[in-house]
């Protein structure tokens, strides 16, 4: 992956400084935002959620700068407030426009806005850059802190006690390249060239190769010398392996056990002598 230089603000044109009506719908188009915790491919549980989002969703985080014109985001959400309670206003009522500097992530600069949008079916996404549509397979397209526009509509909740308004996410259009939010790098960007490999390649091959000459000071251990078996013993010095059986030591000596009777039967040739 090519390494992704920061994104000049200045040259944001004014059509992206605000928000806009779509050509069809009822949605509203974000200004130009940067992309945060985007989950837009696989559904993800959230658990520090609204009330309202309490499963599985699709979903990002948008920070737009400071400066850029919310009017008609404002707009909406006055509009859902009054299509849920009418003239009764609850008196604790959660807003979905958040300050970014009160959240300790990178690239949440005080002063821009931070919302957030979820929606239960996958968004439709596209890259504004090559008018193609982003499939699954195309995750490297998403990442954290890429800019892009979303249609977004304003929604009201009530649940348990919580009331307030969030967005839902309709599509999501993805736009200039800036550096990946959290810190993660390539590793084409992490890892310099060696240098001995670079002198390699540019043929000097005696900067790569050691020194044959050189002598080594490193302790070398020096392995035990194993001494021949017929120097350690001679011929007639070598051990004898165990035998279970038992050795007899004198051949001349009298065999002393009491001899074993013999199983001869009755009316030898003795007898017949006798006779």
């Amino acid at each position: 992956m090519a390494k992704r230089e920061q994104f000049d603000l200045d040259a944001v044109e004014p059509e992206y400084r605000k928000c806009q009506l779509p050509k069809s719908g009822s949605n509203i188009i974000t200004p130009l935002a940067r992309l945060s915790f985007p989950n837009l491919q696989k559904p993800r549980p959230n658990k520090k959620g609204d009330a309202a989002d309490k499963k599985k969703k699709y979903g990002a985080s948008l920070l737009i700068p400071a400066g850029f014109s919310l009017k008609l985001l404002k707009a909406d959400v006055e509009r859902a407030i009054e299509d849920k309670w009418g003239e009764k206003r609850p008196a604790k009522l959660k807003l979905p426009f958040l300050e970014a500097g009160d959240f300790e992530y990178e690239g949440y600069e005080r002063g821009w806005t931070l919302i957030r949008a979820t929606c239960d079916v996958r968004p439709g996404v596209i890259d504004g850059l090559e008018g193609t549509k982003i499939t699954e397979e195309d995750d490297e397209a998403i990442y954290p802190g890429r800019w892009c526009v979303a249609s977004i509509r304003a929604f009201a909740y009530d649940v348990d006690g919580n009331r307030g308004i969030a967005f839902g996410l309709g599509n999501v259009r993805l736009l200039h390249h800036d550096e990946p939010l959290g810190g993660r790098v390539s590793a084409e960007q992490e890892f310099d060239v060696a240098p001995e490999y670079a002198e390699m390649k540019k043929g000097n091959k005696k900067a790569f190769e050691e020194d044959e000459d050189e002598e080594d000071d490193r302790p070398r251990k020096s392995a035990p010398k194993r001494r021949p078996f017929h120097d350690k013993y001679e011929e007639d010095e070598r051990p004898v392996k165990k035998t279970s059986r038992r050795v007899v030591e004198d051949e001349d000596e009298e065999d002393e056990r009491p001899a074993r009777r013999s199983s001869t039967r009755r009316g030898s040739r003795d007898d017949e002598d006798l006779d």
